[in-house]
């Protein structure tokens, strides 16, 4: 059954518009307003085709491809793809480059995929930018270069495009090409595993389930992992037979004890040089018992810079501030509380004038005066002397 408002693009149709015809097209090949029939969808691309319009050239050569609606020649569905291409349909041109690249009704050549990649990645394609993104990154077709990969990963991803979103967030977590920030991969990961794309919900629950970027979290790792492997993700099966059973239990809860276990493990495990930076400080200590405290200091303070450019590199800026005033704040804490002790509790002494055998309270930290009563000089306490003000009662 025909609905009303396509009887005006049919009639357009039928007196020869290109372009309402390959709206036609479309609206059998989905079954939009219409009853859905794949060959009436080919006998409309056909008629725009012929006509020299590019979007009905590209429809009609995917049709040959795939045998959607026709009996299926890759050759033929090449001629109308490479027809819709040259006039510069983005479209088209990225699928001509997936052909080259596949060898999917020609000879696979990757130089001529990027070639078609770039055409249509430069026009704004997403699906384009995606794949030549991919193709800088293997060095398919292209010299190998990082760098440039990310740049167009990032083009598609702010279009919203998911396999964009997805390689980014990989490119991110691993540091190919960016700065590694398990953070800034999360956040990239997340869209595009709303999108349902299995490899972003596999990272995704992975992140959960490590406790990288995000508050370790089984039930939540349960759940992406079993959307991705509901679509067949290998990695998100195998993953999911081990962490299923856990998040059955729900959240995990663990204490601060744990999580700065949690993060010192994943600091280690991500960046294997601070392993090997750890054991030769401790070495060195171990070697050397007698090492003046000065050298001690020095290196505990090397080791210390060297642990907050890791946590920096990898956490971000902001977790390394943050444990920085923590400790800073301790360390002023127990500074205050020790030279407190010193200062107010061990420093005062009762001493007996020599002149008018009167006592009173000293401290040995201020400058000696005379008595109050006599002025007689009060000499200072001797060191064996000094004690705590409350040994004297």
């Amino acid at each position: 059954m025909r609905e009303p408002w396509v009887d005006e693009i049919h009639r357009a149709a039928e007196r020869g518009d290109a372009d309402e015809q390959s709206k036609l097209g479309t609206l059998y090949n989905v079954g939009t307003g219409v009853q859905q029939d794949a060959t009436e969808a080919v006998r409309w691309y056909r008629l725009a085709a012929q006509q020299g319009h590019a979007e009905g050239q590209m429809h009609l050569g995917m049709c040959y491809l795939h045998g959607h609606g026709v009996r299926q020649d890759p050759t033929e569905g090449i001629r109308w793809l490479r027809l819709a291409a040259e006039q510069g349909d983005a479209r088209a041109q990225t699928y001509l480059g997936a052909c080259y690249m596949d060898g999917d009704g020609v000879r696979q050549e990757a130089t001529e995929a990027v070639r078609w990649y770039r055409l249509a990645a430069e026009q704004g394609d997403a699906d384009a930018q995606v794949s030549l993104g991919i193709c800088h990154m293997g060095g398919d077709g292209v010299r190998q270069d990082v760098f440039e990969a990310v740049r167009w990963f990032r083009l598609a991803a702010e279009q919203g495009n998911a396999d964009g979103q997805t390689n980014l967030g990989i490119c991110h977590m691993r540091g190919d090409g960016v700065r590694q920030d398990v953070f800034e991969a999360i956040r990239w990961f997340r869209p595009a595993a709303e999108q349902g794309n299995a490899a972003a919900q596999t990272s995704l629950g992975i992140c959960y389930a490590n406790g990288d970027g995000v508050q370790q979290d089984a039930a939540e790792a349960v759940r992406w992992l079993r959307l991705g492997a509901e679509q067949g993700d290998v990695d998100a099966q195998e993953a999911l037979a081990t962490l299923e059973p856990q998040g059955e239990h729900g959240r995990d809860s663990h204490g601060p004890g744990k999580a700065a276990e949690e993060l010192i493990v994943s600091l280690v495990r991500r960046w294997p040089k601070a392993t090997k930076l750890v054991r030769k400080l401790s070495s060195l200590l171990r070697k050397w018992p007698g090492l003046p405290k000065w050298k001690k200091r020095l290196i505990g303070l090397a080791a210390f810079v060297v642990l907050m450019l890791f946590v920096r590199l990898i956490y971000g800026p902001w977790v390394a501030g943050v444990l920085v005033l923590v400790i800073f704040l301790l360390a002023v804490s127990v500074f205050a509380i020790w030279f407190g002790w010193i200062y107010f509790i061990t420093g005062w002494n009762i001493v007996e004038c020599r002149g008018c055998g009167r006592s009173m309270l000293l401290h040995h930290f201020r400058k000696q005066r005379g008595c109050l009563s006599c002025g007689t000089s009060l000499e200072p306490v001797p060191t064996g002397e000094r004690g705590s003000f409350f040994d004297r009662f």
